[in-house]
């Protein structure tokens, strides 16, 4: 997608011409660094809370409560995180189920009541089902992507008392056995400025400008940045955080035979 190095935002009022730039970044990830124990084959089924929710809508571990539309951007981000993990693991050699092979078992009898029961006691967990889901399957390990959370974060302040906030998001993942023991977890944040030079040149005397997209430039911090976020540049962070934690998720040269 190609991407803005410059946004510019012409606003009412007295015309002074203000610019704020934040300069390149680098994501910030953190994993746990011990080696994954043996397995006996690269079956792998990777899972988030949509996956269930896509076979039925009452499969629902991890609601969302942000309105209809920002919910259904989340579910794209929650398919298009998935979707990218299990091609860095199929690149690898690994054999992830298809959504096909999950859908079959999400009905199968024994899967559907346990998940059945889960609900229906409450406070059930995306892991639980996960579980339920990797140990009637010919998977290995079951890799859970976590809820994606973008927002706008601070960059330094520029003197001219504006603060750039380029647009971020926080994803988490985490590798189980069948009897749902942790093998691994990682969490990463990613940002536009990590690929991108991203400045805003705006003419306004307001306090704090907030134009949609992928930063936005306020004198009362970042925490005001309440515009909307640009869901393709979102879409875009959340590939590369699937990426880069599925590529860090392989480092650790789990030992097939």
């Amino acid at each position: 997608m190609p991407r803005m190095s410059m946004l510019v935002v012409l606003l009412s009022g007295c015309a002074v011409s203000t610019t704020v730039t934040a300069a390149r970044t680098s994501p910030q990830l953190v994993a746990t660094s011990r080696a994954l124990p043996a397995v006996p084959s690269r079956s792998v089924l990777v899972l988030s809370a949509l996956t269930l929710e896509s076979v039925s809508a009452e499969l629902v571990f991890s609601p969302c409560s942000l309105g209809p539309a920002a919910c259904a951007t989340r579910g794209l981000e929650l398919q298009l995180a998935t979707r990218e993990a299990e091609r860095v693991l199929f690149d690898a050699g690994w054999e992830p189920l298809t959504q096909a092979q999950v859908a079959h078992l999400v009905v199968s009898s024994p899967v559907a009541r346990g998940l059945r029961e889960l609900l229906a006691r409450g406070q059930a967990t995306l892991l639980e089902a996960a579980v339920l889901l990797v140990s009637a399957s010919t998977a290995e390990v079951v890799v859970v992507v976590s809820d994606w959370r973008p927002g706008f974060v601070t960059s330094q302040a520029q003197a001219t008392g504006y603060t750039l906030c380029p647009l971020a998001g926080f994803l988490e993942m985490a590798a189980h056995d069948k009897q749902g023991r942790q093998l691994w977890e990682g969490r990463v944040t990613v940002q536009s400025t990590d690929t991108a030079d991203v400045s805003l040149t705006a003419t306004n005397s307001d306090a704090s400008l907030m134009p949609p997209g992928l930063a936005c430039a306020t004198r009362a911090g970042c925490g005001e940045c309440v515009g909307p976020v640009d869901p393709r540049e979102s879409q875009t962070l959340i590939g590369r955080a699937s990426h880069l934690l599925t590529t860090e998720l392989l480092a650790r040269r789990p030992v097939v035979p």
